[in-house]
């Protein structure tokens, strides 16, 4: 009878010690590899980078008047147009002229 209650208790504690291990590594992957982990904030920051690089290449064009059009469908009137360019501009924080 003893020598039961003593093996439960010792596989009890390898149990907890086990879960807690799991657990622990659970935590660890995900906080690693996650949609918010240290991985995923290395790619947003790759992509950071690349996007700044696009900006300063393409903002001296925007100051000379030799930008982009802001409206991507030549063929819209012009109330679509620009009505299409502030909801661009407004999602992207970009100040309307």
């Amino acid at each position: 009878m003893v020598t039961r209650k003593r093996l439960r208790t010792i596989l009890n504690a390898l149990a907890l010690y086990v879960l807690a291990a799991l657990l622990i590594g659970y935590f660890g992957v995900n906080a690693y590899s996650g949609n918010r982990g240290l991985k995923a904030k290395e790619d947003i920051d790759r992509q950071m980078a690349a996007l700044n690089t696009d900006l300063t290449r393409l903002k001296p064009n925007m100051r000379n008047g030799r930008g982009a059009s802001r409206c991507s469908n030549p063929t819209p009137s012009t109330r679509t147009c620009s009505m299409s360019a502030r909801a661009c501009c407004s999602t992207m924080s970009i100040p309307m002229t």
